[in-house]
């Protein structure tokens, strides 16, 4: 019973990674975008969109495994008799073969969700540093409407101005 368990971790475990893979080519892309484009365009903010899109379902659906994997990992645990499981924990209380495999998605797994977060991470700053850049135009363009009217005459009023003394 407990190699089943094992066994079906695994495999959940290895649709994750693929989940993850997908999502670390998505934050690629987005990392590319955020640092080459200028955001002046709309394309731009629709591919950003787009990108932020497919990660956040490929969020839901590495959610659902999740769930999936914590249902195993209590049958797993009530199976041990142990209040927590991990990697290490498990090597130790059950050597086998199938938990060496385990093992290493997990180590691949880990080292996935390493990369993604560095990605995100310069996505992010990259991303801030374009919003600054488009904050400074937009108070340049503002700046010039302002001179503008300063040196733009005001209307002349045609007719005259009568104040009520009441």
């Amino acid at each position: 019973m407990v190699q089943e368990l094992i066994v079906k971790l695994t495999e959940e475990y290895e649709k994750q990674i693929k989940l993850y893979q997908s999502m670390q080519e998505a934050a690629k892309v987005q990392m590319i975008l955020c640092t080459e484009a200028d955001f002046k365009e709309e394309g731009n903010i629709k591919k950003l969109t787009r990108l932020l899109f497919k990660k956040q379902e490929q969020m839901e659906k590495i959610e659902e495994s999740q769930s999936k994997t914590n249902t195993i990992k209590d049958s797993l645990q009530k199976e041990l008799g142990v209040s927590e499981i991990n990697g290490p924990t498990l090597a130790s209380l059950y050597p086998h073969p199938e938990t060496e495999k385990l093992q290493k998605i997990l180590a691949r797994l880990n080292s996935l969700l390493t990369k993604i977060t560095a990605l995100d991470t310069t996505s992010q700053k990259a991303l801030q540093d374009k919003l600054c850049l488009v904050k400074d135009d937009l108070q340049k363009i503002q700046k010039g409407k302002q001179a503008k009217k300063a040196y733009k005459p005001v209307k002349k009023q045609p007719e005259g101005f009568f104040f009520d003394q009441k």
